[in-house]
């Protein structure tokens, strides 16, 4: 009786402080909401997110990194479409019967004798013993090498999974406390608390040490890259907010210390993003970290915009802002920052994360799109520079040539989602999703030299340059998806 007292305070307690202020800021993707699509579109969502599933059984960091690329547009599409309850459900069993047959750090070190490191570091057999991970022992290695990048992304997928059932009102189940505990404790938790963060500086004991030496004093008198946040930081506070959203619609999936955890993640992330977020060159666009790239590995090449492969850099570094590709992220990120700053009563900060969407859907139609050919292409970054991306002549002895990465950036729709801000964006998608399904020629020979998902120059004999699109392709599907969700 007591302890049900205690549980029935914790609730009201965890309920009372998830109350949603006044005067809601509405979110800018009106076109991922409640609308319809047809029957036989869901169901082939369907089956493509069992296929994505499928492939990543035993799992691989490159195939838990690529099914977050591929599983967003059938996740949208049922999720968007209405009336549809039961692939919804279909779709929470099939990723919970995914994780809950992943292996447990403990298993494979107790039992296999399997050595686990993430990023090339060991995990001790502790508190994380009880973790789920998303990685395979290599074979004949006895160990498990695990990239955390790659994990924390395919863990904001899950995340996103959950908060769109949130948002769809569904009924607590067994499937959808499996989601809960994957993303905020074997992904939220292990990662911000106890798996070690590598940095160019050295290893940190976790993410939340890592993300406060980026604040700190000592991260300034080194490079300036050394105080960036990259993607997968942004990845851990997106999720962090998706939970925060999906309590507020489920309090009672809540343990005790939970909340607390994720409103400490959420501290860091919006100091991050009122710090280190503005709008660009031209005020009303969008920038992140500007200048703070500038003189990292792989920049050094990105005032060459000649298409054959530099032998020297072209001059100091033209890109201070995030290549597109890697930029696709933000619109979820922004929306899902924006929905948690909203119900932690920070009603500025929601708004001006949402204005940060429409200046994003600015920024890439104004200064990164342009037209060859009356095709749209992207340069390699958003601030409109087009020099090479992640060249390393004496390594690698490849990178990205200039106008190479639209096929990334556009390919898995996650810009869509900005185009009913901005009709430039919206045309250039159509135009893209034209060129992608044409077996005219002339649009067949411009996506293999500009749409290509494998855009590497000097081309290694054994990636030859092919067609990644085709009716069956996922950057088609996206298209379909997207269209029937009416985003452009």
């Amino acid at each position: 009786m007591v302890g049900q007292s205690w549980d029935m305070i914790f609730r009201f307690l965890l309920c009372a402080m998830m109350v949603v202020p006044a005067g809601s800021v509405q979110s800018a993707d009106q076109c991922l909401s409640h609308s319809e699509a047809p029957e036989a579109l869901i169901s082939e969502s369907l089956v493509r997110i069992d296929e994505i599933l499928s492939g990543i059984s035993p799992p691989t960091n490159t195939g838990i990194y690529q099914a977050y690329n591929l599983a967003r547009a059938p996740l949208d599409l049922v999720y968007g479409a209405e009336g549809n309850q039961v692939a919804e459900a279909k779709v929470r069993l099939s990723l919970a019967d995914y994780l809950r047959e992943l292996p447990r750090i403990g298993t494979l070190q107790e039992m296999h004798g399997t050595v686990v490191k993430i990023d090339g570091f060991s995990v001790k057999n502790g508190s994380e013993s009880r973790r789920r991970v998303p990685v395979a022992v290599v074979p004949g290695s006895g160990e498990a090498a695990l990239s955390s990048g790659s994990a924390i992304q395919f863990g904001f997928l899950v995340s996103t999974a959950l908060r769109s059932a949130a948002d769809a009102g569904s009924s607590v189940d067994a499937e959808i406390r499996a989601l809960y505990e994957f993303t905020m404790n074997d992904t939220l938790r292990f990662y911000w608390l106890e798996a070690p963060a590598w940095h160019w500086a050295g290893v940190y004991p976790n993410r939340k040490a890592r993300s406060a030496a980026r604040f700190g004093y000592f991260l300034r008198l080194r490079p300036a890259f050394f105080q960036a946040f990259t993607d997968y930081d942004l990845h851990i506070f997106a999720l962090a907010a998706n939970l925060r959203i999906t309590l507020a619609e489920w309090p009672e999936l809540a343990r005790a210390g939970d909340l607390a955890l994720i409103d400490e993640v959420l501290d860091t992330a919006f100091r991050a993003v009122e710090e280190r977020m503005d709008g660009g060159e031209s005020g009303d666009g969008f920038g992140f970290d500007r200048g703070r790239w500038r003189d990292a590995n792989g920049f050094e090449y990105t005032a060459c915009e000649s298409a054959a492969p530099p032998q020297a850099p072209c001059g100091p570094p033209a890109a201070d802002h995030p290549d597109v590709s890697h930029a696709q992220r933000w619109p979820q990120w922004l929306r899902s920052l924006s929905g948690a700053a909203e119900l932690r009563g920070r009603i500025d900060l929601a708004k001006e994360l949402e204005d940060r969407r429409v200046g994003l859907a600015r920024q890439i139609s104004g200064a990164a799109l342009y037209w060859r050919d009356q095709r749209p292409v992207l340069r390699n970054f958003i601030s409109g520079a087009d020099g090479w991306y992640r060249y390393d002549k004496d390594v690698k002895g490849y990178g990205h040539p200039p106008s190479s990465l639209t096929g990334w950036a556009f390919g898995f729709g996650a810009y869509s989602a900005l185009a009913p801000l901005n009709p430039d964006l919206a045309k250039a998608y159509r135009e893209f999703c034209s060129v992608i399904q044409s077996d005219d020629p002339k649009d067949v020979a411009f996506r293999v030299k500009f749409y290509s998902q494998n855009p590497i120059s000097p081309r290694p004999a054994d990636a030859p340059a092919k067609d990644d699109y085709g009716t069956s392709s996922p950057a088609v599907f996206a298209c379909r998806a997207y269209a029937a969700l009416g985003c452009f």
